[in-house]
């Protein structure tokens, strides 16, 4: 989706967080590290809601502690898709 339609991925991102948030859900798990971004992403400033990678959640269950910095990740990833896509531009969140 990011590199698809860059200007659309984080409003889409917040229309599916919105709809989580609207059916009761506290935590949206995903298996699909672009859609993990976006979430994460589109929700950076939302504590209501938490965004894990289906694999977290699973370890997590079976007692794994998970550690991650979602900054550094979104820190990360944007520049490296505005130097691969050259069409894409970070929007304001």
């Amino acid at each position: 989706m990011k590199a698809t339609f860059p200007s659309e991925y984080v409003k889409l991102a917040s229309l599916q967080i919105e709809t989580a948030k609207g059916m009761g859900c506290d935590v949206i798990v995903t298996n699909c590290p672009g859609c993990m971004q976006n979430l994460v992403e589109a929700g950076m400033n939302d504590d209501s809601i938490i965004v894990y990678d289906l694999t977290e959640h699973v370890s997590m269950s079976l007692g794994f502690a998970v550690v991650r910095n979602d900054s550094k990740m979104i820190d990360s990833v944007n520049p490296a898709y505005c130097t691969a896509i050259n069409r894409y531009c970070k929007p304001e969140i």
